[in-house]
C-alpha cells in the first residue's frame, strides 16, 4: 500500500491531550531504540511493520481484534466502535456538535447529528424538565 490522499480530500487536526501524548512519544521512543539496536533505520511511520515499512490499516486491525478478543469484548466491537464511543461521549458530555462533527470530518453538522442523536437523551430529558417547570407543572 502506498500513502495517497484522505478519504475525503481534506485533512484535519486532531487534539490529544498530554497524557497522550506522551504515551505515543514513549511508544515512539520505544520503537526507536528496537529498531537502531536491530541496526535498522527509524520508520517515519507510527505504526510500522519490524522493517519500519508503513503498515497497511487492515494488520492493524488485525491486531487490534486479537487484543479485543483476548480482553473479553465482543465480537462485535471494533475499530469504529471506539470511534462511535468517543463521538457519543464527547456529546454527551457537553462539547459542541460542530466542533465533534470537525474532528470526525464530517462535512456537514447534520451528518453527526443523524449519526449521534442517541448522545442527545439527557440533554433532551433536561430541556423537558426545563419546560415542566416553566409551565409549573
Amino acid at each position: 500500500m502506498q500513502e495517497g490522499p484522505t478519504k475525503n480530500g481534506r485533512s484535519r487536526t486532531i487534539v490529544i491531550e498530554d497524557e497522550i501524548t506522551s504515551l505515543v512519544l514513549s511508544y515512539c521512543h520505544y520503537k526507536n531504540n528496537l529498531a537502531q539496536k536491530a541496526g535498522r533505520e527509524v520508520s517515519p511511520y507510527l505504526f510500522a511493520d519490524e522493517k519500519g515499512n508503513f503498515i497497511h490499516p487492515d494488520t492493524f486491525t488485525k491486531h487490534l481484534r486479537k487484543i479485543f478478543k483476548e480482553n473479553g469484548f465482543p465480537d462485535s466491537f471494533h475499530l469504529h466502535t471506539l470511534r462511535h464511543t468517543a463521538a457519543s461521549l464527547m456529546i454527551a458530555g457537553g462539547a459542541d456538535v460542530a466542533t465533534v462533527s470537525g474532528l470526525l470530518g464530517h462535512s456537514q453538522v447534520s451528518t453527526t447529528l443523524d449519526i449521534y442523536t442517541h448522545a442527545f437523551d439527557d440533554k433532551k430529558k433536561a430541556a423537558s424538565a426545563v419546560l415542566q417547570e416553566s409551565l409549573d407543572i
